[in-house]
C-alpha cells in the first residue's frame, strides 16, 4: 500500500470494502473517509467498520447534501499532520 501511495499521482479510493478499510485505518493509511448516507432506516444490519480493534477519533470535514436526500460526510482521522 505504501508503494501504491508513493507511485500514485492522485488519490487512491476504496469503494464498498469495509474489511479493507478497517485494515487501512488500523495501519494509519487513511487520509480521509467519505461516507454516503442514504436516508433509509433498515432496523438491522452490520456495523460499517466491524472488526476495528481500537477507537479512532475523527475530525469532521465538509458535508454535501444532495437533492435526493443523500448526504456525503467527510472525516479525517485525528492525529494527522494537521492536528499537530
Amino acid at each position: 500500500m505504501a508503494r501504491l501511495r508513493a507511485e500514485s499521482a492522485g488519490d487512491v479510493a476504496v469503494f464498498g470494502s469495509s474489511g479493507l478499510t478497517v485494515t487501512l485505518l488500523e495501519r494509519g493509511l487513511v487520509d480521509e473517509l467519505r461516507i454516503l448516507v442514504h436516508p433509509v432506516l433498515l432496523g438491522r444490519g452490520r456495523s460499517l467498520y466491524a472488526g476495528l480493534k481500537d477507537r479512532i477519533e475523527l475530525r469532521a470535514g465538509a458535508v454535501t447534501v444532495f437533492r435526493s436526500g443523500n448526504v456525503l460526510l467527510r472525516y479525517r482521522p485525528a492525529g494527522g499532520a494537521e492536528d499537530h
